[in-house]
């Protein structure tokens, strides 16, 4: 589906069939929306109790042929006064067959595709053929299978691939392309959304390797039991371009070969969704700062701070035991205040809690704690002192978070470069958890193109 332009089309609800709407699916900066002519409901206004707001799924056929399905609806009167309606959907999927609004079908493959996907794969579909002594030509090489990335009761993940080569004319130019692609086999009843869940989680596990953004193209082939396609537009948020620029992909982080002399990839997605279970939230915190073109340093400083801070509590690694006990001297205090000057309970237990305040660790002491194991490839990538790095970076985030006055903190021209440094070590983090050994990863850090103005010279 072609987004850069609109579609005209008649739309209507599933079991109404005589109660179709005229109307336009458009799409506007990454926003696709249905532009109604009119309603779906008799007398909307004058009886807006029994108007409806949302609708599982809405049928249409477009002026481009195409029968479509709308998922997961909200409507919206946009203009009392010519009755018109905006309808918002999650996704769309449409094909040229008519089948597709007269029976039910069953999703058995997906095929996606992500950026850099063929280079972090590492497989060139093409060769140059010798003569005794000179080059004759490039050609395919034979269909080479590429092992099963993973696979569960659900899903099937593999790489795949499809080549051509054009009709040779001496008076033009003419290309080889490779076209690369994930394809998802599905095995079990599951819902589209746990299916996107997946792709979801998929795509970023490539952003992590990859170390950047990677987009996921927004439109899906979709292949059912009787092998017919079909395809569906995802209208999510973070599709959204925003004008990618592109890169050296040599730099990427960690590719599917190098990986696999680490361990299998079967272990890698394994370890990568049971991580995924325990870390979510700090997760998605580094996939914004790793695919937001628009995000400020000071709110990226702040939000991978937040994401440390989550991975401290949830590690039991890098946890310092908090005190829950009191001395002697605070008990018999406590006792005194309650016994002798009456003080009523609530407040014995403030002053108790200050106590046990005082002896738990600061936030200073258990990001250290975390943080420690990387101490020599914080200092080795970035310079300076480790423990300057921490009282440095805390105090900022005390200072954004509550005010505190405490020094140093980062000043104002100083937040991109140590962005920049939290979200290498928050990579670091997780990719260890992968398995990723320190040694390695340190002079992948060092090379890579997004830290090459934070990386110490020499």
């Amino acid at each position: 589906m072609d987004v850069s332009r609109e579609y005209k089309g008649i739309f209507w609800i599933p079991g109404e069939e005589e109660n179709t709407k005229n109307g336009i699916l458009k799409f506007l900066n990454g926003i696709a929306y249905i532009d109604l002519f009119g309603s779906f409901d008799e007398n909307p206004l004058t009886v807006p109790k029994n108007r409806r707001n949302k609708v599982d799924q809405i049928f249409a056929k477009l002026d481009n042929q195409n029968y479509c399905i709308f998922s997961n609806c909200k409507l919206h009167i946009s203009n009392p006064f010519f009755l018109s309606s905006i309808i918002n959907f999650k996704y769309v999927i449409y094909s040229s067959q008519k089948e597709l609004v007269t029976r039910q079908i069953s999703i058995k493959k997906v095929r996606i595709k992500l950026d850099y996907l063929a280079q972090w794969v590492g497989f060139d579909a093409y060769e140059v053929f010798k003569g005794k002594e000179t080059i004759e030509g490039i050609r395919r090489k034979e269909k080479e299978e590429i092992p099963v990335l993973y696979s569960n009761p659900d899903y099937r993940l593999k790489a795949n691939y499809s080549t051509t080569i054009p009709i040779i004319n001496p008076d033009k130019d003419y290309l080889l392309k490779q076209d690369f692609f994930l394809q998802i086999e599905i095995l079990n009843d599951i819902t589209i959304k746990k299916l996107f869940e997946f792709i979801f989680n998929v795509q970023d596990l490539l952003t992590l390797l990859i170390g950047d953004r990677v987009m996921l193209n927004n439109n899906f082939q979709l292949i059912d039991s009787l092998d017919k396609n079909y395809f569906c537009y995802h209208h999510d948020l973070r599709f959204t371009e925003g004008g990618k620029e592109k890169w050296n992909i040599d730099s990427m982080l960690f590719s599917l070969k190098e990986l696999s002399a680490i361990s299998a990839t079967q272990t890698l997605f394994e370890t990568w969704f049971s991580i995924l279970d325990n870390y979510d939230y700090p997760l998605q915190l580094l996939m914004i700062c790793l695919s937001s073109k628009s995000i400020n340093p000071e709110n990226k400083f702040i939000n991978l701070m937040y994401a440390l801070d989550v991975i401290q509590q949830k590690d039991p690694t890098a946890k310092l035991k908090e005190t829950e006990t009191i001395s002697k001297k605070e008990a018999d205090l406590l006792e005194k205040l309650e016994k002798e000057f009456r003080v009523d309970k609530n407040t014995i237990s403030a002053v108790k809690a200050r106590f046990l305040k005082k002896k738990n660790p600061k936030l200073k002491d258990k990001f250290c704690e975390l943080l420690t194991p990387f101490s020599n490839m914080i200092q080795n990538i970035f310079g300076g002192d480790f423990n300057q790095f921490i009282e440095l970076i805390v105090n900022t985030r005390n200072f954004l978070a509550h005010e505190s006055d405490s020094i140093p903190k980062l000043e104002y021209y100083q937040y991109n470069s140590y962005s920049l440094k939290l979200e290498a070590v928050v990579i670091m983090i997780f990719l260890t958890k992968l398995g990723v050994e320190i040694v390695d990863l340190e002079q992948k850090i060092k090379h890579h193109f997004r830290y090459k103005d934070i990386v110490v010279k020499g």
